[in-house]
């Protein structure tokens, strides 16, 4: 995950492998998600996978694992660097 220059984000969660990661303060247009072997496909995969839940946008990536973007309420594939 990166973080646009001079923004408050933050990840948590990512060293427990049984739970979503969590990122705070990630901002649409400024931030951006990167994974191994991303293509226009995964990326298609991961947005239509997209839940929101309590106002969260939690993302499943296709390894089966997942990211919660907090305060996020609508992603598109624009969110991949």
């Amino acid at each position: 995950i990166t973080f646009a220059a001079g923004s408050t984000g933050s990840l948590f969660d990512a060293d427990q492998a049984s739970q979503p990661d969590t990122v705070v303060g990630f901002s649409e247009g400024s931030n951006h998600l990167m994974f191994t072997g991303e293509n226009a496909t995964t990326e298609a995969a991961v947005v239509a996978s997209a839940q929101l839940v309590n106002g969260n946008t939690v993302l499943t990536y296709p390894d089966h694992t997942s990211i919660v973007l907090v305060g996020v309420t609508h992603v598109d594939a624009g969110i991949f660097a």
